[in-house]
């Protein structure tokens, strides 16, 4: 899992180096208010990309099944194990 969670934060890592590049490119303006406004709309729009991003990445890898990490059971078999597993554990206490 924890090779799945690193790419997610790649993938915030590199919009976040995105917005700051972007926003220091932006022009004059003719008063902070346009200034503010640009400099969220712009941000807004990276923002909505990493979200494709992170969904594109999920589904290629099934949110990191296919890395061998899973947060879910995908059958009543699995859900029981987990289960008893998690009762278990609560028992040593």
């Amino acid at each position: 899992m924890e090779l799945h969670e690193k790419e997610h934060g790649k993938l915030a890592k590199d919009i976040a180096f995105k917005i700051d590049k972007k926003l220091l490119s932006i022009g004059p303006k003719a008063n902070c208010e346009t200034l503010d406004k640009s400099g969220n709309k712009l941000a807004h729009k990276l923002m909505a990309d990493l979200k494709k991003a992170n969904k594109k990445y999920d589904t290629r890898t099934n949110h990191g099944e296919t890395q061998k990490a899973w947060l879910y059971m995908h059958s009543k078999a699995k859900k029981q194990l987990a289960f008893t597993h998690l009762s278990l554990i609560l028992k040593k206490d």
